[in-house]
């Protein structure tokens, strides 16, 4: 996993290398990029997905968009978090670095990943908090995106194999299919794997969760824009090498997800 950067000879090296990185694009088109975003976050209560806990702070995404050609770009920048309460002037500094290639229809993307909304995945795959604590990736995906059909596959890479870690990513891919105007079918797969054995005797693990689901959605009367949606899941193996005997390796369950939307403004959703 990335190191968090501090003090200001680590960050005047990055700022000159990135300068330095950009000079090669000056012959091409590059746009300015920023992102600042306020969050807070507060869990005190039971959820099944979640761990209770309060989260509040800022980040802020400064990136250039170099054009290389009509399908290539480059984005270069850095990307910083400040938690409020905490004694660091940044509490993590992390690099913006990708390669770029678009179709028609589709985004290539290797090194920073497009991360928007988990990438969405549903909540029991993927804690909602993500978006907040690990709005950064690093790895390659593929995005691909036509009238009726919306898909992504992707390979998060979050440490690699050293002495004191081991080697861990995930792999992970969602579809989504509009048959009808109100009909939206839809399948996600999530597999986080750790190994490592180069350095590391622990047993490699992987966990393994997927599931179909179907959305009817509408617009009614008075009420705008309204959705049910049913997931089948199911899930094995262990992410953790060393669980607790008798724990189970596999389990499957229901995941039904419903709100209404008066005027695009979401009010009411509701978990089962």
């Amino acid at each position: 996993m990335m190191r968090s950067l501090r003090g200001p000879r680590q960050l005047t090296s990055i700022c000159a290398l990135f300068l330095l990185m950009a000079r090669p694009l000056s012959s091409q088109q590059i746009t300015w990029r920023t992102v600042a975003t306020l969050y807070g976050d507060n869990t005190e209560f039971f959820t099944p997905y979640r761990v209770g806990e309060t989260i509040l702070g800022g980040q802020l995404s400064s990136w250039f968009d170099g054009v290389l050609g009509p399908h290539a770009s480059v984005d270069l920048g850095l990307f910083a978090d400040r938690r409020a309460g905490s004694n660091q002037f940044v509490d993590s500094l992390k690099p913006i670095l990708s390669f770029r290639y678009r179709t028609t229809h589709g985004l290539g993307v290797f090194g920073t990943l497009e991360t928007v909304d988990r990438h969405g995945l549903l909540e029991p795959l993927m804690v909602t908090t993500r978006e907040i604590t690990t709005p950064i990736e690093y790895g390659a995906q593929w995005i691909e995106h036509t009238s009726n059909f919306h898909g992504e596959v992707w390979i998060n890479w979050q440490k690699i194999n050293q002495p004191d870690q081991r080697e861990q990513f995930e792999v992970g891919n969602v579809y989504r299919f509009d048959p009808l105007r109100w009909v939206t079918l839809q399948a996600q797969q999530l597999w986080y794997h750790r190994g490592g054995q180069l350095f590391n005797p622990t047993p490699v693990t992987n966990n393994y969760a997927e599931g179909p689901g179907i959305t009817v959605h509408d617009s009614i009367a008075h009420l705008g824009s309204a959705y049910v949606s049913a997931w089948e899941l199911w899930s094995n193996g262990h992410i953790d090498p060393f669980y607790p005997a008798g724990r189970p390796d596999h389990g499957h369950g229901t995941y039904l997800r419903a709100g209404v939307s008066p005027h695009q403004w979401e009010i009411g959703r509701a978990h089962v």
